[in-house]
């Protein structure tokens, strides 16, 4: 099977999704400091951010099935092998964290015998009983994954502007939903 020039129009939706959903979870879950963990806003907004979450890991799931039977374009072999090396590492990594994140938040949740509530329509079954030791482990690892999702999205963004905009390839465009301009 030959590889295309850019990304599929499935695969720059499921981009562009899910990293729109990241940066709502992320502004979400820094909200949450505004409020004592017994106001009933913060349980509301808690909820949204599980919930989007669940989104999240469902899309990963997707979009990592999408991307097995649908092949991503080649790196040009003009870049740098530690760049092809950084960037796939990247993807491993991001892919990582878009099922670690949200699996050790569920594990939260019922290791304190919290629901999560899908968007306030119905409760999903908790991964786990009541196992508060665990529950403090998983938001250990979630709290710590959110602070490597932080510098791996700065270094993902800079790195496609850099390549946008010094480099002047087409590294970026691959992604854009805009079709490449002629040549």
């Amino acid at each position: 099977m030959s590889r295309p020039e850019r990304f599929d129009a499935f695969a720059i939706l499921f981009h562009w999704l899910v990293a729109g959903l990241i940066v709502a979870n992320v502004l979400i879950a820094w909200s949450l400091d505004n409020f004592d963990r017994h106001d009933p806003v913060h349980d509301k907004i808690l909820t949204v951010h599980k919930s989007i979450g669940v989104v999240i890991l469902l899309l990963a799931a997707l979009r990592l099935a999408w991307r097995w039977t649908h092949p991503a374009p080649l790196l040009p072999e003009t870049m740098p092998r530690w760049m092809r090396f950084a960037a796939q590492a990247d993807q491993v990594v991001l892919y990582a964290i878009l099922f670690i994140m949200p699996v050790t938040g569920l594990i939260d949740a019922g290791g304190f015998s919290e629901p999560v509530n899908f968007f306030f329509l119905f409760e999903l079954p908790p991964l786990i009983g009541h196992d508060e030791p665990l529950g403090h482990a998983a938001m250990a690892v979630h709290k710590a994954t959110a602070w490597v999702l932080y510098i791996l999205l700065a270094l993902h963004a800079a790195a496609a502007l850099f390549h946008h905009y010094v480099l002047k390839d087409q590294i970026l465009r691959r992604m854009l939903p805009l079709p490449r301009p002629p040549r």
